[in-house]
């Protein structure tokens, strides 16, 4: 199950409200800490399938990818520990994120801060088919940077559950380039 505190967002967000956390079956796996999972669930006000792929870090962040009602596509980092939500406490309506895949050169977005709760913020980026396409491609380590806080998680396991949430939002898999 994911975290309070992921849960807590999610259902602010709208997409786990009132609904708690759901599977897609016996083979999906939940997001967790170091471990990629995905959560389906049915918006409580409008019905819309929300469908969230991502994954907890032990330094305090997590990363989602989600789909929402089939058409909102976005990318969610969540502080999930005292110290981290801290750094996202802000003025600013919008943060820098960097992020990279393994030793590939850096992209540098600018994401949307939202709160999420009394004192729960968290940065989102919509529409995210990038990270989600840099992510599917292959590679060992997604390390992203974000109010200074840095943090990397393994790719191992990602790729099943972010093809899920974008296929839920009508979004392609990248096609596969033939070996050479």
């Amino acid at each position: 199950m994911p975290s309070n505190t992921v849960a807590a967002v999610l259902a602010a967000l709208g997409f786990l409200a009132g609904t708690g956390v759901g599977t897609l079956g016996a083979a999906a796996q939940q997001i967790g800490v170091d471990q990629w999972g995905i959560s389906e669930a049915n918006d409580a006000i409008t019905d819309e399938k929300v469908v969230s792929a991502g994954i907890e870090t032990d330094n305090g962040l997590a990363v989602m990818l989600q789909c929402s009602g089939g058409k909102g596509f976005g990318a969610v980092i969540v502080p999930t520990e005292p110290t981290t939500k801290m750094a996202f406490l802000t003025m600013d309506k919008s943060t820098e994120v960097a992020w990279r895949i393994d030793e590939q050169p850096a992209k540098f977005e600018q994401w949307v801060v939202l709160e999420g709760g009394p004192k729960d913020p968290y940065a989102v980026a919509t529409p995210t088919d990038a990270l989600a396409k840099a992510i599917l491609a292959g590679g060992k380590t997604l390390t992203m940077r974000v109010h200074g806080l840095t943090t990397s998680v393994q790719l191992e396991g990602a790729a099943p559950s972010v093809l899920k949430a974008m296929s839920a939002c009508g979004r392609p898999a990248p096609e596969k380039k033939p070996n050479r």
